[in-house]
């Protein structure tokens, strides 16, 4: 992921010996608006846009921006890669480092609705949506819903391989 215009072509370039197929995505942030067309144009594969779970700096989380960066990706052509996620549900749902505090901080119903909402400010931009990091049958669920009814939305979607093995009797095993 690339945060600045500045440094993607260095980033490309180094890419070119690396012996995997690979595709340098963008940030999608207020910070960058104004170069999301330079980084298209440059080659980034996506816009990676966070809605919660990581640092303030990070967050996109003002649905009017949220729209101004769909609009701005999707006259591209392009693709937002989304975190489904929301900051403020699992402050308010719990606190604590125990194993069942954490679950109930991470409730499959965040992600999903987070991912919803996204989707009513990706409608009608020409937008392609890309699901980050799926870990859930709900979130699966929501993707499904939106493609079946909401064609106006393109969406994919992704999981990483420890959402797929991993319970939180694993956490509790292991304790990280």
């Amino acid at each position: 992921l690339v945060t600045d215009i500045a440094v993607f072509p260095a980033t490309l370039s180094a890419g070119r010996s690396c012996r995997v197929d690979f595709a340098v995505g963008a940030l999608a942030h207020e910070s960058r608006l104004a170069s999301i067309a330079a980084l298209h144009a440059a080659g980034a594969a996506c816009f990676d846009m966070f809605l919660g779970g990581g640092p303030d700096w990070l967050l996109t989380t003002d649905r009017t921006l949220q729209r101004r960066l769909f609009q701005a990706v999707g006259a591209l052509g392009g693709v937002i890669g989304l975190y489904a996620d929301d900051t403020a549900a699992p402050a308010a749902l719990g606190t604590g480092g125990a194993p069942a505090a954490i679950q109930a901080m991470h409730h499959p119903a965040i992600g999903a609705g987070a991912l919803l909402a996204a989707a009513a400010m990706a409608s009608g931009t020409g937008c392609r949506l890309h699901v980050r990091q799926t870990s859930s049958a709900l979130m699966a669920a929501a993707v499904d819903a939106l493609r079946r009814f909401a064609p106006d939305i393109l969406v994919t979607a992704e999981v990483t391989p420890h959402h797929l093995l991993l319970t939180i009797r694993d956490f509790e095993r292991s304790g990280v």
